[in-house]
């Protein structure tokens, strides 16, 4: 069976590992995202250097490299176009170019939010679905898409940004999205701003997001209601794509979505519903692949399983 070595990096952290064409995860291993681009494009050569040694050495049918990354992507050229702060010097890199030369194979690259979308379409919470929005919370927010089932990428690459969408409440906060405006739902719905929530409502100085979201499983009312306040902004924020483009589903995962699980996504689906003028029916589902849902759309860039699933095969 097919393999592909699939990258998938995000502003906290870089995992790499090989996929086959059923989607399944044959190895996966992380590592801290370094804070460099140059240091990023090293580190995925040297680690999935040696994965593609083993590969070959075993006697495996590699396809090539997918990779999903934060930044927009021109996914014709390959080319970062955009990023925030969460990945600093990384806009303007040739990435496929640069890691097919280093690495002697193809590659194809792509936004980690719609890695992200393709894999649930694919394999996951999204089978079967034709049109939905498939949102990755981490510390940042992405995701991906998809209308008549092809991944929507837009003329700007921009489709799926849902982060950076306008949201009022995230300049009450005083919150700064990692773009480094304010006003922007990123700010109070993805994994910082929950936690910068909870300390400006308890005065307690958390670490990080684990620590909020094991005190709400603790019955912490504060930590409770920080998710919930951050759920229900994407939600909100949500309800203007599921009026403007008719879409009746969304899945919803990255690290925050896998980490707060149920108590996240009903908060989605509450601010949802709030911020609707009817009753639209709109489901909501968390990822059915967890974290390896960036791998697996990676892999699927270049395992060609979407040949009878048009989402990978058009760009539009």
């Amino acid at each position: 069976m097919k393999q592909a070595v699939a990258v998938d990096i995000g502003g906290t952290k870089t995992a790499i590992g090989l996929v086959r064409a059923d989607g399944s995860v044959v190895l996966a291993e992380r590592w801290p995202t370094p804070r460099s681009g140059s240091a990023i494009v090293d580190l995925v050569v040297r680690q999935a250097g040696k994965m593609i040694e083993q590969t070959v050495q075993s006697g495996a049918d590699l396809a090539g490299v997918g990779v999903g990354t934060g930044g927009v992507v021109d996914v014709k050229r390959g080319v970062i176009t955009g990023s925030s702060d969460l990945l600093p010097d990384w806009a303007g890199r040739p990435v496929a170019a640069e890691l097919s030369d280093r690495l002697g194979l193809a590659v194809r690259l792509d936004n980690d939010g719609n890695t992200f979308a393709l894999a649930e379409l694919l394999f996951g919470a999204g089978r079967g679905q034709m049109d939905g929005l498939y949102v990755a919370v981490g510390t940042g927010i992405g995701g991906g898409v998809v209308l008549d089932g092809r991944l929507r990428h837009g003329p700007g690459y921009l489709a799926g940004e849902f982060g950076h969408m306008p949201y009022a409440g995230s300049a009450l906060s005083g919150g700064i999205c990692s773009c480094g405006q304010a006003g922007h739902v990123e700010a109070v719905a993805a994994g910082p701003g929950l936690t910068r929530s909870y300390r400006a409502s308890s005065g307690r100085l958390v670490a990080n997001l684990e620590e909020v979201a094991a005190l709400a499983r603790a019955s912490d009312e504060l930590a409770v209601r920080s998710i919930e306040q951050g759920g229900e902004a994407l939600g909100n924020t949500l309800a203007g794509l599921v009026l403007g483009l008719d879409v009746r589903f969304v899945v919803v995962g990255g690290g925050v979505g896998v980490g707060l699980g149920e108590p996240y996504r009903q908060a989605v689906l509450n601010g949802l519903e709030a911020a609707l003028p009817y009753n639209l029916g709109v489901v909501v589902k968390l990822t059915a692949l967890g974290p390896t849902a960036g791998l697996i759309g990676a892999g699927a860039l270049v395992l060609g399983q979407a040949g009878a699933n048009r989402a990978a095969a058009d760009v539009i």
